[in-house]
């Protein structure tokens, strides 16, 4: 019997989250199958769902997990949204950066899937961009004191 290290299903979970991501963000909800995915991975179908239940619930989780411009804001240093959180807002909404953020954004790529798809989907998406909004405000108010 092989025998995997510790980490390898944390491992294989994450890289299925990565390449179902990039197929999500790039043919959409409907337009990527799990075997597709596990393909992409170099793993059948079957082990899909060692690591989650269903399609929908793996794209719930993509939502909630790939959420670059929130945790670019959050990692930066100071509370208040000064010129660095400005300069990382302002970076990721410019136009020029358009061709790399589309394709790497859930925020840019996904609402609409995530309308269709589901209440759980929906519940995902409105969580992110709430996420969004509250690092806003953070630095709003900060700013103000």
């Amino acid at each position: 019997m092989v025998r995997y290290r510790d980490d390898h299903k944390d491992k294989t979970r994450e890289d299925i989250l990565r390449a179902a991501a990039r197929m999500f963000r790039g043919r959409g909800y409907n337009g990527v199958g799990i075997e597709a995915i596990m393909q992409e991975v170099g793993l059948t179908r079957g082990g899909f769902y060692n690591h989650f239940p269903s399609k929908q619930a793996l794209f719930v989780e993509v939502l909630r997990w790939d959420k670059d411009f929130v945790t670019r804001l959050q990692a930066r240093d100071e509370d208040a949204l000064s010129e660095q959180g400005i300069k990382v807002a302002m970076d990721y909404l410019e136009p020029k950066h358009r061709p790399m953020v589309a394709p790497n954004c859930v925020l840019t790529t996904l609402m609409p899937d995530a309308i269709r798809a589901g209440d759980e989907a929906s519940v995902a998406f409105k969580d992110v961009v709430q996420s969004l909004v509250q690092e806003f405000e953070r630095g709003l108010s900060n700013a103000e004191k």
